[in-house]
């Protein structure tokens, strides 16, 4: 059989060793796995805090782009409408002014028909009376 002899410096190693080990386990490991633990816990909860934010305003920017449309589209029509009734004015005001200007046109030419007549019976007695003038100087005597 074989025999092992251990030496007591070898159990008071272990011994030292395992007190060293539960002290540093105690005094420094643990405390720095709570505080990393605690770190952790606090990353993952800001991290989900801004997710949380950064949804929210997603959610924002999407309704103020909705709204954006609706006003954009109320505006549209609205422009539509103003183009539409300017376009109705424009038209109005273009017929009432070809009307004017067909009635102020009638209105000339009657008067102008009526001067012209007026002045035909004296612009023939006057023509031929320069007729018979000319006459008479060209032929030296006066026409009969």
């Amino acid at each position: 059989m074989s025999t092992i002899s251990i030496d007591i410096s070898l159990v008071v190693q272990i011994f030292l060793f395992l007190a060293l080990w539960f002290g540093l386990k105690r005094l420094i490991v643990d405390p720095t796995l709570a505080v990393l633990a605690e770190r952790t816990r606090r990353t993952t909860g800001t991290q989900r805090a801004a997710d949380d934010i950064r949804a929210a305003a997603e959610r924002d920017a999407d309704a103020c782009e909705a709204q954006l449309q609706q006003v954009r589209h109320a505006l549209a029509g609205e422009t539509a409408a103003a183009r539409a009734a300017i376009a109705a004015d424009e038209r109005r005001l273009l017929s009432a002014a070809r009307e004017e200007a067909s009635t102020q046109l009638v209105e000339l030419r009657e008067h102008l028909a009526r001067e012209a007549a007026e002045a035909r019976p004296v612009l023939t007695a006057e023509a031929r009376t320069l007729g018979l003038q000319m006459f008479g100087r060209v032929v030296g005597r006066p026409a009969a």
